[in-house]
């Protein structure tokens, strides 16, 4: 065959590889993979298809070289991943570059300088984006001749479809990150608002003036407490509790004292009860203590408790003057119930509490009444 001939086979076998090059390229997905998965596939094609020695890709920013990634054909491990700066080659590199950032265009040495040591060949590609130049691809080769025109134009086609593949992955990962950062921020409002709206629903169940609960979550807690206990066979018992004279308080001393007293005597009763019993401020003056496991026996204990310790109370007005404070109490259990063929009523069970409170009051006031034996006060 013909020098003349021969060439033109070759010419023929880079067209072949060019084109399968730059078919593989169009093949790579830049929206899924990685900025580093894509320059490694991507760079890899000049070794696997054309053979080439190295191929690097380094990035302009801020009139500074960074270097991405660089491939070497190795025959022990085919590809491996080498850092430009610590060979030969990045004397080379810089001054085709320097060339490049001058000229905007294609650099080809073929061959290499005898200043361009190790010799051999290098091909230099500029990566153009909108904002002008992105980057080069640097391809360096052993053999002096290597480089040809084709190269240039492979070249070129390859390097623009890549600058347009690394533009596409960078928007892509940029859209990622602001979705996911937006992704975050709707997480955290969620969240912000779950627990503001937490924060509003214990409010909702919180009396403003004496911090405890108020009537809305006694209803909710006690009747679930009443229902378990009635399942379980369980006693359970429920104090109805009222200031005694409060509107003479609030008459002699006034209203922020009236407020002070029911304050003095919640923070008593908050102290005094289990953190199973629920307690709350039922209106005005009044109070409601529902006692999950606790027999008469007990509540009546309980009740004489908190009789004894009102009367201790120090609760003194704004000039500091001791106000007495007494309450009277009603209680009753769950056997009161009983006479209602078994049904487990809350309302009811809060009405006999009521009426055992409404005798003590009529009693005298200062004592508890039990409805089981509303015929007389026993304490």
């Amino acid at each position: 065959m013909t020098a003349s001939g021969l060439q033109w086979l070759e010419d023929r076998i880079d067209q072949v590889d060019g084109l399968s090059v730059l078919r593989a390229l169009s093949e790579l997905n830049a929206y899924r993979l990685e900025g580093p998965q894509l320059l490694v596939q991507a760079l890899g094609l000049w070794i696997d298809y054309l053979g080439v020695d190295v191929v690097s890709v380094q990035f302009l920013e801020d009139r500074l070289w960074r270097e991405a990634l660089t491939l070497a054909w190795s025959p022990e491990h085919q590809q491996v991943e080498i850092p430009l700066k610590k060979t030969p080659f990045w004397k080379c590199f810089r001054k085709l570059s320097a060339e490049m950032v001058q000229a905007q265009s294609v650099v080809r040495r073929t061959p290499l300088s005898a200043g361009d040591q190790p010799g051999g060949s290098a091909l230099m590609l500029p990566l153009g984006g909108d904002q002008g130049l992105l980057g080069a691809i640097f391809l360096y080769h052993a053999r002096a001749d290597f480089f040809t025109p084709a190269h240039e134009r492979l070249g070129a086609i390859f390097a623009n479809f890549l600058a347009q593949a690394i533009v596409t992955n960078r928007l892509v990962r940029h859209m990622h990150e602001e979705v996911d950062q937006r992704v975050a921020a709707m997480d955290a409002l969620m969240q912000e608002t779950l627990e503001l709206k937490k924060k509003y629903e214990q409010l909702s169940f919180v009396d403003e003036l004496t911090q405890l609960y108020n009537r809305r979550f006694f209803f909710q807690e006690a009747k679930l407490a009443l229902a378990r206990d009635t399942r379980n066979d369980a006693p359970f018992s429920l104090i109805m509790l009222d200031v005694d004279h409060f509107k003479r308080i609030n008459d002699r001393y006034g209203h922020s004292t009236g407020d002070e007293v029911l304050r003095c005597i919640s923070d008593f009763l908050r102290a005094s009860v289990r953190e199973t019993d629920i307690l709350s401020r039922f209106g005005g003056e009044e109070f409601a203590l529902a006692l999950p496991g606790t027999d008469c026996s007990g509540a009546r204990r309980v009740a004489q408790m908190l009789l004894d310790g009102v009367r201790r109370l120090p609760c003194r007005t704004g000039k500091g003057e001791l106000v007495r404070i007494t309450i009277s109490l009603g209680l009753a259990c769950r056997t009161s119930l009983e006479y209602l063929n078994g049904e487990t009523d809350l309302e009811r069970l809060l009405h006999n509490a009521d009426l055992a409170l409404y005798a003590a009051k009529e009693g005298g006031r200062d004592q508890c009444c039990a409805y089981e034996e509303m015929t007389h006060c026993p304490l």
